[in-house]
């Protein structure tokens, strides 16, 4: 029975299983632990004390989310030792298909930090834990590409390390649209550039040049910006 560790606030750890006495009974024996009936969750002290407990007393069972990891020494040494074996497989999956070295980097990247976010979302399946986490990395407004990157390796990850081959659906960001430009100024430009390489005066290609720019300012419509 896994048990999810999490920042309430930020000054109070929580803890949240699925009921079971066994686990029940040891957090009861935490000190400073308390129950809040209306989130379902148990809030313990902030101590180093009580995170040597909770490592000794769940060892492979406590699900700690990253912000913890990240404050905390005691649960950043536990987050690295469970990365290694998953980490291990994947980079020799990645190598032995001939990824680049930044690839294999990236890659290893986008998988820790999911699983950590996977490991710390209780009750939750491997769909919704996926779609979670995109929409998580859209929010905070990383590019189509960063996030279609980050699909790619999970992907990867599910398909050739768990050798899972019913693997979650994948909807991927639609790339930006850039604006593009009229066809017709593309055609002026280049024959003011071909213009320019046959040698022409300087007096007559500004002239041209300064033509060019009033035509594409009336073609372009006013947007009000």
């Amino acid at each position: 029975m896994d048990v999810y560790l999490f920042k309430l606030d930020e000054k109070t750890p929580a803890l949240q299983c699925e009921f079971d006495r066994a686990t029940i009974d040891i957090i009861k024996t935490l000190p400073g632990r308390r129950w809040v009936p209306e989130a379902s969750l148990w809030t313990v002290p902030y101590t180093l004390a009580i995170a040597e407990r909770l490592l000794k007393e769940f060892q492979g069972r406590l699900r700690i989310e990253d912000r913890l990891c990240d404050e905390c020494y005691l649960f950043q040494k536990k987050r690295d030792s469970r990365r290694e074996p998953y980490e291990k497989q994947l980079r020799q999956q990645l190598q032995i298909r001939g990824y680049s070295v930044k690839t294999i980097q990236a890659y290893s990247g986008h998988v820790g930090r999911y699983l950590d976010d996977y490991d710390t979302v209780p009750k939750l399946n491997r769909q919704e834990c996926l779609q979670k986490y995109m929409l998580a990395l859209l929010d905070k407004k990383l590019s189509h590409a960063y996030v279609n990157q980050a699909i790619s390796a999970i992907k990867f990850y599910e398909q050739k390390v768990l050798q899972i081959e019913n693997a979650v659906p994948y909807v991927r960001p639609k790339k930006r649209k850039q604006a593009s430009k009229c066809p017709c100024a593309k055609r002026s430009e280049s024959a003011a550039r071909r213009f320019v390489q046959s040698g022409a005066s300087s007096a007559i290609i500004s002239c041209l040049l300064f033509g060019l720019a009033r035509w594409r300012s009336r073609a372009t419509p006013d947007t009000g910006l």
